[in-house]
């Protein structure tokens, strides 16, 4: 695993969790990460170490959605109400995971 990959860190885990403990499960939740709180494709870094954590306090709405950048790729990920969606940029162009030379290149971007 590449040391690259994002971390939450223990103070924004817990702030997660103390802000969402007051919430109605009925309400719905946007979640802004700038690298995607799931492991897309750590050997380029683009994941969170510790992000699996973040969607555990998020299972109990009915509605979640988490949107974040970085990877400058459009995908889609969806774990029972929580849907992780990866937005694509708009000047510089990554290469799919795991093709071309590594994140960083635009060789085979698209």
């Amino acid at each position: 695993m590449q040391e690259g990959l994002g971390k939450l860190g223990a103070d924004q885990i817990e702030w997660l969790e103390a802000d969402l403990q007051s919430q109605p499960a009925s309400r719905p939740v946007v979640v802004f990460a700038h690298i995607p709180l799931w492991s897309v494709y750590p050997e380029w870094g683009w994941g969170t170490q510790d992000g699996e954590q973040a969607p555990g306090y998020l299972k109990r709405f009915g509605s979640v959605t988490v949107l974040n950048g970085h990877i400058h790729q459009v995908m889609q990920k969806v774990e029972g109400n929580v849907t992780f969606h990866t937005a694509m940029s708009t000047a510089f162009p990554q290469p799919s995971a795991g093709y071309g030379e590594g994140a960083g290149t635009d060789e085979s971007a698209g």
